[in-house]
């Protein structure tokens, strides 16, 4: 139950101010979100159950959040975002 409560404070987690990337890029709301869930490992499958959009709309903004941090793999994702203090 803790891991529910974990996922939730992550999505309700609105007071946060707005995310800039690597050169400025800001991050969408929804990228925030896409990205806090994949810091607490899920899957594209599991944050669209998650945020109710398709896995399909995950993958894209996965692939947005790649560009906007300039990295090529989803486990870079997690780990530039953190050394920017992002998540």
């Amino acid at each position: 139950m803790a891991g529910v409560r974990r996922v939730l404070d992550v999505i309700r987690d609105d007071d946060r101010p707005p995310v800039r990337g690597l050169g400025g890029a800001m991050l969408t709301e929804r990228e925030n979100q896409v990205l806090r869930l994949l810091a607490v490992g899920m899957s594209n499958r599991e944050i669209g159950r998650r945020l109710v959009i398709s896995e399909a709309t995950v993958k894209f903004h996965v692939r947005n959040l790649r560009d906007k941090l300039d990295v090529r793999r989803r486990t870079e994702i997690v780990y530039t975002a953190t050394r920017q203090g992002i998540v």
